[in-house]
Parts: structure tokens; C-alpha cells; sequence
């Protein structure tokens, strides 16, 4: 191949061009246009065809940026781009005429002629629809799978209908359904040519032929049974260890029971009748020595019809949906005016094949006189020959750009036959860049080795891997710790004494579970060691410059959770439906119940899944509690009138920023507290916005739209790029992508940890893929008799892709790469195991498999310091460490120098600094700990007019508090806060305790003896729930380093600035009138208006008793110590909320609530309120006990986030 030279080389006919991975394949289209225009093609002359939209139009801004940058390098004489200079530095160049047409292009630029596939042939089908035999006004269609689906079961009900119960239980047997029937009727629409084997497929096997074949055998067996026992036990043709007595003796039992019915009854038999086929027979003989020939009857003959029956019916009932298939979708698409995208390509590929081909040619070629179609290995027999057709032999330029090594979407269709057709359709006409512009040499250099070690590492001879070179003074840059690191990494992974094995090779669900939490503890441990890439002012390594390319979803799945765990922010990239996920099936559940709000069953069953997130055992409770179940019945009711009157996308805003209760978050935020929320949150817009797409688009109400939904559920197999799950997030996340989506981009660093998995080469079940050896024509077998043949050829095919995709995936890294390897099961057939382990290059993948197989670590690892020598220690060899990883902790962004701020303020007279005890204490005077921003607890009883009803000690809230005749007030208070702020939560021994307590209390002027009392007292509130809605929330499971004892805050207030009014009582008022929730009485905001402080202008400062972390949320907690009576009843309802009241703890933990937000804000990245605060909790300790439960001596609440927003704002 001659290497591309685009500003000097010639401009006519066809042309190849290879451009490999990095080596700047559109930087060389973008070149070859320009050059195009400059040589006198009108802008509209120039065909440009790529093949996905997003493609198009990446091209089409590149193309103008490059007409542009010409149009600046002819007016200034001068460029830094070399292909410019070039040009620049022709004798003969007229700058003049150059500008002028390069003007003129970029004026006519909406004009251009840059296409998809589909574009291009639609156009050409428009402009020539008399010549094509265009169907006028057909709508273009971009979901098929409709329409395959209804000719699938049309089908199925036309055949199946009739079958007895025998051809029913083979095709149960088979895993034949309407459903599996859906990939023929596709494969028939996507390649008409494909021939389809076997050829002489006989349709005459029908229910009435089975019952004559078994009839036939069953009247030979009644007949000649003991002839036929006594010729299988004289002849000597007959294998003796195959046929021994006792075999022979059961099988022939066997064979009686099968024939003794009148009618055949199953296929489900013992394999028997098998044993006496003809072909049975004859293999068993050919194993004796001196083989005699095998003996032969007229019933091994019908033993081997009717053991042969099923396979070929079979054969027949698929070949028969093809053929229906192909007449039924060209019969409906006309009847119904439609068209899909691959009918646009049949439809010109079938036009220039006919009558009127040599005009069409001719009109299209004149439209076009030049044309450049990128990703040309992506392209399939029909496209190729409708570029042949057109330019093949004319002087026109043609360019056929793209790199078989990344021919990688045979799924779609793309054809790397027809791209090896235009390889030598193209003869010497070929090019290649050598020079890799994206990565560095080391990596160059680790690619170069690990294919450059085998003669055909892509199996074709025609797919030639030529060495690339690294970008003029290019030096390798990955830094760990300020050192060179190697850019290839082979993370080793030995078979340990405590993984399982199977046939010597470890099993792959162990590694499973376990390598992609040692895959991301790596990752985070090379983000922790500070990496760069040693570019000048470029940032160390962060999550967003990391790739995990993977081949299948549930791998995706697995790295997601597992980098989830270490907290290393992560998104994932997938071809999976969003139908195919959970929030589809919630959601289909939701909207079931809002289409019939009156079955109860199916609102409990809306009302379990995690987007109202309901537990059973409250569904359960709603049975006692008829007025909360009738609430949610209501509310469907509503929802199901709104869906109707206001449409479907209203009725989805109101369910997701409902709020199940006044103190809960909105059922979106709610999800969003979740681990994985932003994926769930992302799924249902998603799935909400194609569902609202759909009932507008097709007209659907409520039933129609549900059963749309079912549909896009049960055919979710092909997936509509429209229907691919979108990334959660677009923040510097570590991308986790297949490695199909991967291919065009580029990452600074990629993790490929799952290469090592052959599972996905197949080559022993039918039907087989593939092309014929003799003219390259792609062939679908079913099960003919060469089909062992064909399955080896479909699994060469499948195993040359596979390495097509290891290519891909090794040349996305910039700077770094790390594989995982080792002896898992299935690894002996992986591209890897080819390349790494080729023993004398054979092809013979059995010989390969079984060699690579019996290696043993030792010889693995001999095999892998092979491959680091050839590399010039550009490839480094390392264990994966099995070690527990550390979570990742990033480093706060933005860290610049910090500078002492000059104060250039007036301060305002009545500036101060006040806490929550100066707030309230009116005119009284404070003690030390009061004025530095302490609270204490008082020692009185709260006082109530009502009449108490008599106690009933049977009930637990009448019992005697433990704590009733322990001392009151301040130092009692004091001597609490002590202990708990010491006290190990999780801590279950009572001697530990005993001591702790005891020398507190002697630490505080009390009787130690007195722990006898305190000791379990305080024990109860440690095993207490705080809260009915999470059972395990309870101070015992909070461990030390969850919590914050004694955090002091102090912030500005009203910022601190003489510019804005000084905050007084009255502003308070207002925000809690406006604001207040509904655990906050009415009465309340007069209440605090009354406060007589003086108007504050400087900081609030506080101390918060506790602050804890629990489940990924943080709570406010208040110890109080106040005497409210001596039973527990007086710790619950009005004489709690008026010792809040009249002590203004409301105020408090709203001030407390509001300094949390301020600093969970500063700390925690993305954070959000309604996500990490869980509430607030003040514990009076002397009415807590397990027994009573969450309603006595606990109050609790959770501002609204527009409540803590305005607080702030204020403070």
C-alpha cells in the first residue's frame, strides 16, 4: 500500500483508503473535499456519505471548518496546517481563483451533499423515481419491528393452529415462539440474497407423513420383532461394546413401549429408536477392526426416518415463515404506503440492477462527479455495489475510506466480505496513513507488538495490519508519582488455592463476583496516586478521563456497582432498551393503576415498586387503616381523570412531585436518594418522554398507550437508537461503555478488564452465519447436512470479528491501557488467548483452545515476559491484587492560594454575635456555656389545663419512667450530653457502659451508685427506633465514625454586610408563618414574634449535640434531659410539642438545620437536601424505651428545603 499524500494525488477513480485507528481518517477526508473543491467541483458536485446522522453531521462542521481555515491560509499566505502549506507551496497555485471557489462553496454550504447511507439513497430515489420504480408518497419508516412482529404471529397462528399436541411439544422443546420466529422474519427483510440452506428442503412433512413413517415402523416391529432381535445379536457387523446384551436388551424394550401405541404420542423419548438407524449402525461398525459391514433391515431405514422427522419439519416450518415473510412484508408495506431505511438501499441497489440501471448510473454520476464514502467497512454487499455500479471504470474520483481492522457491527449488517471486494476491485489504487496522531509511542508501540506477532492476526490475509508511527516528537507522558509508568498493563490474575476451578481453569462466576471490585479498587487506587499525563498545565488524572469498555451489559452492570461502592463516580453507556430496565416494569405497573384505580391489587402493586417506594408491611397496615388506603385510592382516581382531561405527560408531572406526606420528600426526590437514583431518575424521563411521544404521535389513549408500552417490553431485542438508555449524568464520571459504542472516541486512559472472555465464540449450534467460501455470498443454514462444516465456518467468521473488537478497544487509549488476563474458563477461545498463545500459527482454533487451555499460570506468565521483551518494556506485566480497596476521595476543586480578605466595611452599630440562647432568653442573663452558643435543659414540668386520665399500668406509655426521680436541671443535662458524646453507640456491653456512666457521674457531683438506674436507662435509648418509616434507624447502629458530637457552627448574618436590615424577631415570624410544617403549630409563629432580642447584625454560633450519618443521610439530634412528668405517656402528643414550643426547639433545630446545610454543601460533592438530610430527632431521654417505641419521648421532623433556603438566606 502507498501512503495517502491528499494535496498531491491523483484525482480519479477508485481509490482505497486504510486509515487505522488514530491516524487521522476525517483530518484526511476533510483534506481530500477541500482539495476537491480547489481543483473546480462545485460545492453540491461532491458526494459525501457516512453512515449514522451523528456522523453527517460531525462531518459536515469538520468540512467547513476546513473551507474555512483554506479561506484564511490563501488570504494570509500562510498555515499551520501541513496539508496547507502544501498547497501553499505549489508553484502554480492562482490564489485568486482559489479564494473565489472556496468563497463560493462556503456560500452554497447549506447546499453540500454529505449523507447518511439512507440519506443519500433516499435523494437519489426522490430525483429519479420514474427510473428507480420509487413508490411515490411512501412514508419513510424508521421502526420495523412492528411489522415484524405482526407477520411472526400471523404466521404462528396460520401454522400453529392446527397442530397436534405431538408438533407442540417439539416446538416447546426447541424454544420455538412467536417471539424467536421475529429474527428470521428480520433477517429475510435485511438480506433478501441471503441464500438460505438447505436448498432441498422437502415441504411434504406434515402431521399425516409422521403418522404414516411411525405406522410403517410400528407394523415392521409388530411383524419381525424377533427377526430383527436375533439379526442385532448374530450379525458380525454389529459393535459388541456398543450393543452389548444389557444394552441391547433395554433399548429394544424401550423401543416396544415407544411403538406399542397406535399414534405417536412424543418426541420426548428415550433415545432408543435412535440406536437403530441405519446411520447409527454403520458408524459403531466402522469402529471394529475387521468390520464386516453392518447389518440391514427395512427397519433401521424407517428407524431413520422417524428418528430424522423432527429436525427436518423443523427446518421446513422456519423455511416456510421466510418465505411467507418475504411475500407478506412486501405485500403490507405497499398496502400500507410505507417504507423502511434498508428498502431505501434494496429499492437503488434493485434499480441499478434493472433495465434502466446503465441511465440511472449515469444521472446519479453526473449529479455527483466526485464522492467520498467514509466508514467504509461498515457498508454491506448492497450498498458496495450501488457505489460500484456508478463509479467503477469511470474517471470520476471515488474514495472508499475506513479500516477493516474496526469492521466491527456485523449485528447491524455491515459485510467486511464486501469491503474485501472493494479491496481488489481497488488493485494498486490503494492507500493507508501510517501515522497515529491520538496516542502515545508506548502505546503505539504495545499495539504494534501484540499484533504485529502473528502473520494474519484478523485471519484474512486481505485485512493486513500494517505498523503505525507515533506523531512527530511525541513522547510517552503517563506519570504515576512524577515517574514514567508503562503505557500497556496486563493485570494477571493466578489461580489461587481458594478459587474454584473447573477442568483446571478457574470458574468464571466466581471471577464474576469478584474481579470487578479488584478492576475498580485498581481504579481507584491509580486516581488516589495523583497520575498526569505530563502535558504543561494539564490537571492530574480524574474519573472523567477513565474508561471501562466492556462487551455486554451485565458486565457494564457489574463495574457500575462495583466502582459505585468505592464511591468513584461512574456512568454507564448502553445499547440495553430502556424498556428492558426496572423503572420499565415499575412504571408500566404505576400506569396499569392509574388505568384502573378501582383493583386493588394492582394500586398495592403501583404503590411496591420503588417509585412510591411503600413496603408490604405497610400496604399490610393500610388493612387496619382504612383512611390512608382510601387517600391513595384517590389519588389514582384523580390521576386517572387527569390522564384523561389533561393527557398523559400532566398526569406523570403530578404523580412524580407528589408528596406521600407533608415531611417526605417528592416522590422524584425520593428516588433520587436512592444509590443508583440518577439512573433510575434518568430511565423513567426517558421512558416518560417516548411514552408521551407515542400518545401524541399515534393518537393513544389510555389503553392504546398501555398496550403500546407492553409491546416496546416484549420486543425490547432490537433497539431503536431512540430507545438506548441515556447517561444519568454528564458530570467527570468514569465512562463505562461497550466496546461497539467506543468505537471513534478516545480516552486518556481505558481499562478493558473482560478480554479474557471467549463464551461469546460459537460454533456448535445451529444455524450458522456465514459467507461461501466460493463467491463470498452470506448463507444462513439451518441444519443441513453440511451444517458442522458451515457452524466451523460461521465460527472463524464470529472469532475474526472478535479480534476486530480487541483492535478497537486496545486503540482507544491516549496515554495508558490496562487488560486483565488469566486461566478463566472460556479464555482458551478468546482473540486474546489467539495473540498471546499462538503456538506455531496454526489456525486450527480446536488446536488453539485445547492448547491454551492446558496451560498452566507458570507458562501464562512465560508466554506474557515473550510479549514484554518484544515490546521494549512497553507492555509491563503485574498481579491484580486481591486486596480490599480503599474508597476513592477526591481532592477539593479549585484549590487556589487563599488571601487574607481586607476589610473595607462600615460595621453596623448594633453588630454582635448571638446564639440560640441569647435568641431566646429575653432579658435574662446567661451563663458561660449559654453565651458561648450552649443550650440547657430545664429542670421544671411542663404544666397542662387539661385534666389527666388515669394510668393504666398494664399499658407500657403508663408505666414510671426509670429516670423519673433522677436529678433535674442544668448539671443533670450536662452530665447526659457527657456521656453520650463519649459513649461508643454501638457499643453492647454493659460493664463498659456501667463505667462510663458511673465515672461521669461522679465527674458531676452525683452518686455513682446511681448507675444502677442510668445504665439501662440510657441503654433504652440506644435500642430505640427514632422512626417508624426505617426500622433499623436507632442510635445503636450508628457507629463513631458516622457521627459528629458537639459540632460548632457560627455563620454571618444578613452576610455580615452593613447594606442589608438587621434580622429581628418579626422576620423569624414570617418565615415560620410561610414556612411552617405541619409537626410546627400554628399558634407558633405569634409565638416566636414576641422574642425580644435585640435586631442581630454579625454571626450566629451554636453547638449541635450530635450530627450523624446514616444509610447515605444526615440527621440533627438534640439530647434533652427535661422532666415532663414521670410516666412515659407524658412524653408523647401535646405535652412534647408544648415543651418544643415553649422552650422554642422549634427555632433551634431549625438554626441547627440550616448550619448542617450550609455544611454538607461545602462537603459532600453533588450535594442535594432533599437527598442527604434525613431530619431532625430531639430525645427526651427520660421517656425513651424500646417498648414504647418511636411516640414516646421522641420528636422529629424534616423542614421543607424552601424553609432552610429562606433561613439561610436570612442568616
Amino acid at each position: 500500500m502507498k501512503q495517502l499524500q491528499p494535496e498531491s494525488m491523483e484525482l480519479s477513480g477508485t481509490n482505497l483508503i486504510e486509515a487505522s485507528a488514530g491516524t487521522g481518517k476525517t483530518y484526511a477526508i476533510t483534506s481530500l473535499f477541500v482539495r476537491l473543491i480547489l481543483n473546480g467541483f462545485n460545492l453540491e458536485q461532491v458526494l459525501a456519505v457516512t453512515f449514522t446522522e451523528a456522523a453527517a453531521s460531525e462531518l459536515r462542521g469538520r468540512i467547513r471548518t476546513r473551507l474555512l481555515d483554506t479561506l484564511a491560509a490563501l488570504e494570509q499566505g500562510r498555515s499551520d496546517d501541513l496539508f496547507l502549506q502544501k498547497v501553499l507551496a505549489r508553484p502554480d497555485i492562482e490564489k485568486s481563483r482559489l479564494r473565489n471557489r472556496i468563497r463560493a462553496a462556503l456560500g452554497a454550504f447549506d447546499e453540500a451533499a454529505i449523507f447518511t447511507i439512507h440519506g443519500f439513497c433516499h435523494r437519489v430515489l426522490k430525483e429519479n423515481a420514474f427510473e428507480s420504480s420509487m413508490i411515490f408518497d411512501a412514508d419513510l419508516v424508521p421502526d420495523t419491528r412492528p411489522l415484524y412482529r405482526e407477520i411472526a404471529f400471523d404466521f404462528w397462528t396460520g401454522q400453529v393452529y392446527g397442530l397436534s399436541e405431538v408438533f407442540i411439544r417439539l416446538l416447546q422443546k426447541e424454544k420455538i415462539t412467536p417471539e424467536s420466529l421475529i429474527d428470521l422474519v428480520r433477517a429475510v427483510a435485511a438480506e433478501p440474497d441471503r441464500k438460505v440452506l438447505p436448498l432441498d428442503v422437502s415441504y411434504e412433512m406434515t402431521q399425516e407423513g409422521l403418522h404414516e413413517i411411525y405406522q410403517r415402523t410400528r407394523a415392521i416391529w409388530q411383524n419381525e420383532a424377533s427377526e430383527i432381535r436375533a439379526l442385532l445379536q448374530t450379525h458380525p457387523g454389529v459393535n459388541r461394546r456398543s450393543y452389548n446384551k444389557k444394552n441391547l436388551d433395554r433399548w429394544l424394550e424401550n423401543v416396544h413401549v415407544f411403538l406399542e401405541p397406535d399414534h405417536i404420542r412424543d418426541f420426548e423419548i428415550d433415545n432408543s429408536i435412535g440406536k437403530f438407524t441405519q446411520t447409527r449402525l454403520l458408524e459403531t461398525s466402522a469402529k471394529l477392526k475387521k468390520a464386516p459391514g453392518c447389518p440391514e433391515h427395512s427397519f433401521f431405514s424407517e428407524c431413520e426416518e422417524l428418528t430424522t422427522f423432527p429436525h427436518h419439519w423443523l427446518i421446513a416450518f422456519k423455511k416456510q415463515l421466510m418465505e411467507y415473510a418475504r411475500a407478506e412484508l412486501y405485500a403490507r408495506k405497499t398496502d400500507q404506503g410505507v417504507c423502511f431505511f434498508d428498502d431505501l438501499i434494496q429499492n437503488l441497489d434493485r434499480a441499478l440492477r434493472g433495465s434502466g440501471a446503465k441511465l440511472l448510473a449515469r444521472k446519479i454520476r453526473e449529479r455527483y462527479p466526485a464522492a467520498l464514502i467514509d466508514e467504509f467497512q461498515d457498508t454491506d454487499m448492497a450498498q458496495y455495489r450501488i457505489f460500484n455500479r456508478i463509479y467503477q471504470g469511470t474517471r470520476g474520483p471515488f474514495f472508499l475510506i475506513g479500516d477493516p481492522k474496526q469492521s466491527i457491527y456485523a449485528f447491524r449488517g455491515a459485510d467486511i466480505f464486501a469491503y474485501l471486494a472493494a479491496v481488489k476491485d481497488a488493485g494498486d489504487c490503494s492507500f493507508t496513513l501510517d501515522v497515529n496522531w491520538r496516542s502515545d509511542p508506548g502505546m503505539i508501540q504495545a499495539v504494534n507488538t501484540l499484533f504485529g506477532r502473528v502473520k494474519n492476526p484478523f485471519f484474512y490475509k486481505q485485512i493486513r495490519f500494517t505498523p503505525v508511527k507515533p506523531r512527530p516528537d511525541a513522547v510517552d507522558t503517563f506519570m504515576i508519582n512524577g515517574k514514567t509508568g508503562a503505557p500497556f498493563k496486563i493485570l494477571f490474575a493466578g489461580r489461587g488455592h481458594d478459587i474454584p476451578t473447573s477442568r483446571g481453569l478457574m470458574n468464571k462466576g466466581w471471577i464474576m463476583d469478584h474481579l470487578p471490585h479488584s478492576v475498580a479498587g485498581d481504579i481507584a487506587n491509580l486516581l488516589a496516586k495523583g497520575c498526569t499525563t505530563g502535558i504543561e498545565k494539564e490537571p492530574a488524572l480524574s474519573p472523567g478521563d477513565i474508561a471501562v469498555l466492556v462487551r455486554t451489559n451485565r458486565q457494564a452492570r457489574l463495574m457500575q456497582q462495583a466502582l459505585s461502592r468505592l464511591q468513584v463516580p461512574c456512568v454507564l453507556t448502553s445499547r440495553e432498551s430502556v424498556f428492558l430496565s426496572r423503572e420499565a416494569m415499575d412504571l408500566y405497573h404505576v400506569l396499569e393503576a392509574v388505568a384502573d384505580p378501582a383493583g386493588d391489587n394492582r394500586v398495592g402493586a403501583a404503590l411496591c415498586t420503588d417509585i412510591f417506594g411503600i413496603t408490604g408491611n405497610e400496604i399490610y397496615r393500610f388493612q387496619e387503616d382504612e383512611n390512608e388506603w382510601e387517600k391513595w385510592a384517590m389519588r389514582f382516581r384523580t390521576w386517572h381523570a387527569t390522564w384523561q382531561s389533561h393527557g398523559f405527560i400532566q398526569m406523570m408531572q403530578t404523580i412524580f412531585f407528589l408528596r406521600p406526606k407533608p415531611e417526605r420528600p417528592t416522590v422524584i426526590a425520593s428516588l433520587l436518594t436512592l444509590p443508583d437514583g440518577e439512573r433510575r431518575v434518568a430511565n423513567l424521563d426517558h421512558l416518560v418522554e417516548l411514552l408521551h411521544q407515542a400518545a401524541v404521535e399515534q393518537h393513544l389513549g389510555i389503553p392504546g398507550l398501555l398496550r403500546w408500552f407492553e409491546i416496546q417490553m416484549a420486543a425490547a431485542d432490537q433497539v431503536p437508537d431512540t430507545f438506548e438508555m441515556r447517561l444519568e449524568s454528564d458530570a467527570m464520571a468514569v465512562q463505562i461503555v461497550t466496546i461497539h459504542k467506543s468505537k471513534g472516541l478516545e480516552y486518556k486512559v481505558v481499562y478493558a478488564p473482560f478480554l479474557w472472555d471467549g463464551r461469546l465464540y460459537n460454533d456448535s449450534k445451529a444455524p450458522a452465519r456465514f459467507h461461501d467460501p466460493a463467491d463470498s455470498r452470506p448463507v444462513l443454514d439451518l441444519g443441513s447436512s453440511q451444517i458442522g462444516k458451515n457452524l466451523a465456518l460461521a465460527g472463524r467468521e464470529e472469532m475474526a470479528e472478535n479480534l476486530r473488537l480487541l483492535y478497537v478497544a486496545l486503540t482507544r487509549a491516549k496515554h495508558h491501557c490496562r487488560v486483565v488476563w488469566g486461566a478463566v474458563r472460556d479464555f482458551e477461545t478468546s482473540p486474546m488467548a489467539f495473540l498471546l498463545h499462538h503456538p506455531d500459527q496454526t489456525a486450527d482454533f480446536k488446536e488453539l483452545a485445547a492448547h491454551v487451555g492446558s496451560l498452566s499460570d507458570e507458562q501464562i506468565l512465560a508466554d506474557l515476559k515473550i510479549l514484554v521483551h518484544e515490546a521494549g518494556g512497553c507492555i509491563q506485566v503485574e498481579r491484580l491484587l486481591p486486596d480490599a480497596p480503599e474508597s476513592y476521595l477526591p481532592e477539593r476543586a479549585g484549590g487556589r492560594q487563599l488571601e487574607c480578605r481586607q476589610n473595607r466595611r462600615r460595621l453596623h452599630p448594633g453588630w454582635y454575635t448571638a446564639s440560640f440562647s441569647k435568641l431566646v432568653a429575653d432579658s435574662k442573663e446567661l451563663t458561660p456555656d449559654e453565651d458561648k452558643g450552649r443550650d440547657h435543659d430545664p429542670a421544671g414540668e411542663i404544666a397542662l389545663t387539661e385534666a389527666e386520665p388515669q394510668a393504666d399500668p398494664a399499658r407500657p406509655a403508663d408505666r414510671i419512667v426509670p429516670l423519673a426521680e433522677f436529678s433535674r436541671g442544668v448539671r443533670a443535662g450536662n452530665f447526659f450530653h457527657s456521656v453520650y458524646e463519649d459513649l461508643d453507640f454501638t457499643c453492647r456491653d454493659p460493664e463498659v457502659i456501667k463505667n462510663l456512666v458511673a465515672q461521669k457521674l461522679e465527674i458531676f457531683g452525683f452518686d455513682p451508685a446511681e448507675w444502677r438506674t442510668v445504665t439501662p436507662a440510657m441503654m433504652q435509648t440506644l435500642n430505640t427506633r427514632l422512626d417508624h418509616d426505617q426500622s433499623g434507624l436507632r442510635l445503636g447502629a450508628v457507629p463513631c465514625d458516622h457521627r459528629l458530637n458537639e459540632l460548632e457552627f457560627i455563620f454571618p448574618v444578613a452576610d455580615g454586610t452593613s447594606e442589608k436590615m438587621p434580622v429581628n424577631a418579626g422576620h423569624l415570624a414570617a418565615l415560620f408563618a410561610e414556612y411552617g410544617s405541619p409537626a410546627v403549630p400554628d399558634e407558633y409563629p405569634k409565638q416566636i414574634g414576641h422574642l425580644g432580642f435585640a435586631p442581630l447584625k454579625g454571626f450566629l454560633k451554636g453547638f449541635i449535640d450530635l450530627i450523624f450519618e446514616f444509610q447515605g443521610r444526615w440527621y440533627v439530634v438534640d439530647y434533652k434531659s427535661n422532666f415532663l412528668g414521670e410516666r412515659f405517656s407524658d412524653y408523647t402528643g401535646e405535652r412534647l410539642t408544648q415543651a418544643m414550643a415553649d422552650h422554642h426547639y422549634f427555632l433551634q433545630y431549625h438554626i441547627y438545620t440550616a448550619a448542617l446545610h450550609r455544611y454538607l454543601a461545602w462537603r459532600l460533592p453533588d450535594y442535594d437536601y432533599d437527598t442527604h438530610f434525613g431530619g431532625a430527632y430531639y430525645l427526651f431521654i427520660r421517656g425513651i424505651s424500646p417498648e414504647t417505641g418511636p411516640d414516646c419521648g421522641i420528636f422529629r421532623d424534616r423542614p421543607s428545603l424552601e424553609m432552610i433556603q429562606a433561613l439561610s438566606a436570612l442568616f
